[in-house]
This record gives C-alpha cells, structure tokens and sequence, in this order.
C-alpha cells in the first residue's frame, strides 16, 4: 500500500516498489518485526531519554550564554534601566544587544520542544492553556522585538525572563538524572515564585514610562507588555494556588474560603476549623497593620506638613484602630471582614505611590495618582454600604447583631462623605478655578 501510494504521490524510484527489495523498505518502516516491539519500545525509550537530558543540558547552557551576553552587552554598556530608548544609530554595543537580542529570539523558538517532550512522555495533562499561551506567546513576541523595537526599553523582558530559565533547566536537568526529586514540590514551588516576581517587576519596569511619560519609547509598546505581564502574572498566580495552595488547606483559605458567605457571615465562635483559625489570625494581623499606619501623622509632624493633619485624617487612623481592636476582639471572622479586605488592596495601591514618590518627587506634583486613588477609596465605601446594607435588608435572620451592622453601614456613609468633600475641595473645585482663570 506504501508502495502504491508512494507511486503517484512521492513518485518513489521503481527498484523501491514492486519488487523484491520492497520487502526491505517495508521492514526497514517496521524494525520492531525484527526485535520485537517490547526491545523495540525500549531503544525508543532510551533514545528519548537521552535525548531529553541532552536537550536540558543544551538549554541550560544556551542561558548560561546568555546571561554572560547580557553582561558583557547591558549590564557594562551603560543601560539606563528606568528608560532606555529604540537605538537608531548603532555602535558596536548597540550591535552587541540587537545580537543577545536575535540569539533570544532563537531560544524562544527552541523553548517549544518542551511541548513535543510532553507529547512524547504522554504528560497531556502539562499541555494546558497556560503552557501553550506563555511558549506561543513569547515566541511572536520576541520576533517583533528582535524585527521592529530592538534594543530598547523591552529587552529587559528577555534579560529577567533568562535568569528564571536558567534556574528551570538547570532543575530540569537534575531532576533527569534523579527521579526522585520530580516528586518533591520544594523546586516547583519556588521556581514558580521566581517566575512570579518576574512578572511583578515587569510590570513596574514597562508601567514607569506609561506613568512618567518622559521615555522615548512607543507607549503602545509598554501598555501591550505592561497589560502581558499583567495577565501572565494572573495566570500563573491561578496556577500556583491550584498546585500547591488549594492541597494546604489553612495556609490559602482564610477569606476566601468555600464555607464564607458574602450575604451573611455570622458571628459563631462555636465552629473552630483551621481555616476559621487562620481568618482570625489575619483579622489580628490587620488590627497590627493600623498601628503602624499611626506613623503616617508622625512623619507629617517631622516634615512640617501640619496641613495634611486634617479632621479626616486624624478620624480616619483612630476611628480604624479603635474599629479593628473591637473586630479582632470579637467579631474576628465576621460578615465585617470584608472591610479589611478592600482596605488591604486599597493601601497596597496608595503605598506603591508613596514609595515611587519617594524616588521621584516630580510624581508629587501630579494629581494623576491622587485623584484615582481618592476615587478608588470612594468606590471602598460604596461597596462597603452595600455589603453592610445587604443583611439588614434581605437576611434578617444573619445571626450577627444588627446594630453592628448599622453602625458600619453608618459609618461608611459617614466616611464616603468626609472623602468626597475632600475629592471636590482638592481636584474638582481647583479645575473649575483653572478653567475660569484660562
């Protein structure tokens, strides 16, 4: 049937079909007729073995030569890593990065064997959405690098990203030589931090220009890789919580745990559970965390900034201390854990600015950061009225004492209104000023 077929289509030499010597080409299709399939599956296999450490090792030392170009090319070329513009006049270090840049291109494109190694291990459960996004992905993206943005702002992506794979490989080679260590999740789990902290500096590295605009650097570049690594980082976030938190039943579920309602979470001391432990050990931590944001007003003091000391602000720190003891004290766990939650992600984002602002004073000047992060703190309270609103309403049988609930519900009303006096006094009523004066 080859034979036949090899006629019309490959047009096969004649001496091939037809005749006795096809009976050689038939058996040299099929050598396991001679050795027998088990022999036959086990040359196979060790090829393949040998094969996968020889393709480890190969990677591994194509990243070790990497990472000395990047030093011999970045790092003593006079980087500028907080803006670094597309180099149109080449020097002979310019040609030295668009070379390490090229050789990454080339890597990435090798990096997709790792998927036929899958296939052929029979390992389709590796083969996810995640796996097959990040290989596909990072091989477009280091073509139009290398193509189009050379030497630029970008490259850094390629720099951290082989640090990482240096690690990964070097894993993946040992643990070919030691089965044994595949089983033990310490590598994996660490590695996957490494790759996260990657992602997280990336999207400070590509949001600085976005933020700054003072880089000579396409803006649609930085947003496209600040929104990439963004979205790598979620992923593989969902990845590490599903492989290695979501088995540790305690360490991850503490809010967000199955039992938790968002309508009503009562107040029941009675259930004692690790994750019910655990939730109450961060209601504490957070109670710990509004201490120190006491030492906002005494770094106003010592930089003479009294006009900062505002009612709001001395309000709104002692209202939270004396809130959050009562919480930890005895409503640890409760409906009201919320609050801390949407506080936590809000202080996240408001002390990212202080720390940036502290390395560029010019970021101070500008109402960019100020004006969204008063909004976002607005949108906190609304959330907050309804989440509180909510069981007074609809649940009136939430085991949790009502006038607690009304006197955070009050609250917040009371907070939403002291900031949005103070969003219209600080943004607002300066523009319509500005305007008029114009």
């Amino acid at each position: 049937l080859i034979c036949e077929h090899s006629r019309i289509v490959l047009e096969f030499p004649s001496f091939l079909c037809g005749s006795k010597k096809s009976y050689l080409l038939k058996h040299l299709g099929h050598p396991y007729k001679f050795i027998g399939f088990r022999k036959m599956a086990l040359v196979l296999r060790y090829l393949y073995t040998n094969i996968n450490y020889l393709f480890n090792e190969y990677q591994d030392f194509n990243y070790i030569f990497y990472f000395q170009a990047t030093y011999h090319s970045y790092w003593r070329g006079g980087w500028n890593f907080f803006c670094e513009p597309i180099k149109k006049d080449f020097t002979e270090q310019g040609y030295r990065v668009a070379f390490v840049v090229y050789c990454y291109y080339l890597l990435k494109v090798v990096d997709l064997f790792d998927t036929v190694f899958f296939v052929l291990r029979k390992k389709y459960n590796q083969i996810t959405f995640l796996h097959v996004y990040h290989h596909a992905i990072m091989a477009f993206g280091t073509f139009i690098a290398s193509k189009f943005v050379i030497a630029g702002h970008g490259s850094m992506l390629g720099i951290v990203n082989c640090y990482v794979h240096c690690i990964m490989y070097m894993y993946y080679l040992i643990s070919s030589f030691k089965p044994d260590m595949k089983k033990s999740p310490w590598w994996k789990k660490h590695i996957t931090h490494v790759q996260m902290i990657q992602f997280t500096f990336l999207i400070f590295h590509f949001g600085r220009p976005l933020v700054m605009q003072d880089c000579d650097y396409p803006q649609a570049m930085c947003a496209i890789c600040f929104l990439q690594n963004l979205f790598m980082l979620l992923l593989f976030s969902d990845f590490y919580r599903k492989a290695y938190l979501t088995k540790k039943k305690g360490s991850y579920y503490s809010y967000w745990q199955p039992d938790f309602s968002w309508e009503c979470q009562p107040i029941d001391f009675t259930v004692v559970t690790p994750e019910r432990l655990q939730l109450v050990f961060v209601s504490y931590v957070y109670f710990l965390t509004k201490i120190l944001d006491l030492a906002d007003t005494v770094f106003f003091v010592l930089r003479k900034k009294n006009n900062h000391i505002t009612f709001l602000h001395t309000y709104h720190h002692a209202g939270m201390v004396l809130g959050t003891f009562i919480f930890a004290k005895f409503m640890a766990g409760s409906h009201s854990t919320l609050l801390g939650v949407l506080n936590a992600y809000i202080h996240v984002i408001m002390y990212t600015y202080y720390f940036l602002t502290s390395f560029n004073s010019d970021l101070k000047n500008s109402l960019w950061w100020k004006k969204h992060i008063t909004q976002l703190q607005m949108l906190q309270f609304l959330v907050l009225i309804i989440h509180f609103a909510h069981p007074l309403i609809r649940k009136p049988d939430c085991a949790h004492p009502r006038i607690l609930l009304f006197i955070a519900m009050m609250q917040n009303v009371f907070m939403f209104l002291l900031f949005f006096d103070f969003y219209l006094k600080a943004y607002r009523r300066k523009k319509i000023k500005k305007e008029l004066s114009d």
